[in-house]
């Protein structure tokens, strides 16, 4: 199965990251190691995460404050639509496409 990100859901997770490796280069590493879980995790099995509404899936990244919204495209692809922080501005991706479509 191949992940597709929309390019804002790239300048989220850059910019989430960033802000981690200002405060500690470790704790911009354990970000980044735990959305490769959480991408692991929508690989494992996309079907059996939380819905979120309009036909968008969603998964928290363990121990830090965002979350992945995505959609199965079809068989073969995942788009991610966001990575939201869990407190800020609800909904404001659900508009999104996956670039190019």
């Amino acid at each position: 199965m191949d992940v597709r990100f929309q390019n804002s859901a790239i300048r989220e997770y850059q910019l989430a990251r960033h802000y981690y490796s200002r405060i500690d280069p470790n704790l911009a590493d354990r970000f980044r190691s735990a959305v490769d879980l959480v991408i692991a995790r929508i690989l494992e099995n996309p079907d059996s995460l939380p819905q979120a509404g309009g036909g968008f899936r969603r998964i928290r990244v363990k121990k830090f404050p965002y979350a992945l919204f995505f959609k199965v495209l079809d068989a073969e692809t995942i788009g991610v639509y966001a990575m939201a922080h869990t407190s800020r501005r609800p909904g404001y991706w659900r508009r999104r496409r996956i670039d190019g479509q």
